[in-house]
């Protein structure tokens, strides 16, 4: 909850933080200065009760670079842009048994990769997610 009282932050790596279970809800809502955040091999709890969600994330204008893991799909806001974003990693879908699928260091290279495991096809994707698509 504390790290919602920097509001001045740019910069937020939570990066190999695997025991991070609980961001509450209303921390990324304050860093409305945020321009980075990265948070590969960490928190992924998006939909769960009384935890931050992807729409906080909608309330960070000034975010450039993103890292994160989206467990599903179908917890991405209809409305979620992802147009202003210039360098990303983002992972949708469920990780399979591979190690390699979800291996965060083999892209870390790359300044736009989008990989996407999904259950569903590619067209119930919303708009958001196709602009990056498209930028990828």
């Amino acid at each position: 909850e504390e790290i919602g009282q920097l509001t001045k932050l740019k910069w937020l790596g939570l990066i190999d933080c695997s025991k991070l279970k609980r961001i509450p809800a209303g921390v990324f809502c304050k860093l409305s200065r945020l321009e980075e955040l990265y948070m590969s091999n960490s928190f992924n709890e998006w939909e769960a009760e009384g935890q931050s969600s992807l729409v906080e994330l909608k309330a960070l204008s000034c975010l450039i670079a993103l890292e994160i893991y989206i467990p599903n799909a179908k917890i991405i806001p209809e409305d979620f842009s992802f147009e202003k974003l210039q360098r990303y990693i983002i992972f949708i879908g469920e990780a399979s048994n591979s190690e390699w699928d979800w291996n965060w260091s083999r892209v870390r290279d790359y300044s736009r990769t989008l990989k996407l495991s999904l259950q569903t096809s590619i067209r119930f994707l919303n708009n958001g997610v196709k602009v990056l698509l498209k930028k990828a």
